[in-house]
């Protein structure tokens, strides 16, 4: 009886897998803009990775960016990247 009751395979049992992303916005960097959206909602703002050629190069969240559902916004500590300048974003959702 004990047996019978352990769960048995078949479905994901609530399980959710979460996938990686990666937004490139370098074709976007124009000396002024700092808000840029990502194609999916980040699971939170400390799973998100912010990568640029311009000074710094890797963001930090909350002091160099922050993410609002799914727009990430760079904030007044950090120049609006140059143009041509690369800006990568990784994160899960």
């Amino acid at each position: 009886k004990a047996i019978r009751a352990l769960p048995r395979g078949g479905g994901m049992s609530g399980r959710r897998v979460y996938q990686p992303f990666r937004n490139d916005f370098t074709s976007l960097t124009d000396g002024s803009t700092k808000i840029f959206y990502l194609t999916r909602a980040p699971l939170d703002e400390g799973t998100v990775m912010v990568y640029g050629t311009d000074f710094p190069q890797i963001l930090r969240p909350t002091i160099d960016f922050t993410i609002a559902n799914k727009t990430l916004t760079l904030t007044a500590s950090v120049p609006a990247p140059s143009t041509g300048a690369t800006l990568i974003a990784t994160y899960f959702s």
